[in-house]
């Protein structure tokens, strides 16, 4: 048989199946007739091995590629990280600050004289003395001597 007939019979061969491997795609295999079977089997081989490659190499990309089509994934999930990096920080400092609020309102209830909450708004740079300012005054019915106190403890007198 001459070559361009043997290249004909293939290229109507490889037609067929194509169209056979086609309308079994879109019909699905319940209304595929079992004797075309033969015809299709030695094809699922090759159509297994492309589809492992180019599988595989879909995969490459999109490992060593991060732009291949998820860099608006990782970039939303990189920022919803933050947001709650940000909330949870906001949720340490809250409770941390009910703690000391617990602890200041445990403070003014046990004692029977006058207490005062103040809160410190600067500090002595030379810290000889370690001097605070409070933001309450003798206008707050705070005076000179008075004992400063916190939840743990006597930490200074008012000067």
């Amino acid at each position: 048989m001459p070559l361009k007939k043997r290249f004909l019979a293939f290229l109507f061969i490889v037609l067929l199946i194509v169209i056979l491997l086609t309308y079994q795609g879109i019909k699905g295999s319940a209304g595929f007739y079992p004797a075309f079977d033969f015809l299709i089997f030695p094809l699922k081989g090759v159509e297994l091995a492309g589809s492992s490659m180019s599988s595989g190499i879909k995969n490459l990309f999109e490992r060593y590629f991060p732009g291949s089509g998820r860099a608006d994934e990782i970039r939303n999930l990189r920022e919803k990280i933050r947001e709650l990096e940000q909330e949870r920080n906001k949720f340490a400092e809250t409770q941390a600050e009910n703690e000391r609020l617990r602890d200041l309102l445990e403070l003014k209830s046990g004692r029977q004289d006058y207490v005062a909450t103040a809160g410190v708004i600067a500090r002595d740079p030379a810290n000889w003395f370690q001097i605070l300012w409070i933001n309450k005054g003798s206008e707050k019915g705070i005076d000179k001597n008075m004992v400063a106190v916190t939840a743990s403890g006597i930490v200074g007198r008012v000067h």
